[in-house]
């Protein structure tokens, strides 16, 4: 599996890129959104199903506490 967390210089003179390889920069750009986008709605849901698992306890804790 390649390190997606190898460091790259920026390059000190400006770059410019054909079409072909600003189309497939874009492409991956997009893909790279779907990804953050993706994980953002998996942390919102996972967010709600702890707060929804937090009440369910609580509420079990206080019908255990008025035995």
């Amino acid at each position: 599996m390649d390190n997606v967390f190898l460091y790259t210089p920026l390059p000190t003179q400006p770059v410019s890129l054909g079409a072909q390889e600003l189309t497939k920069a874009v492409e991956h750009l997009y893909e790279a959104l779907k990804l953050i986008e993706q994980t953002q709605n998996d942390l919102c849901l996972g967010t709600m199903a702890a707060l929804k698992l937090m009440k369910d306890l609580g509420e079990a804790w206080y019908e255990i506490n008025k035995c």
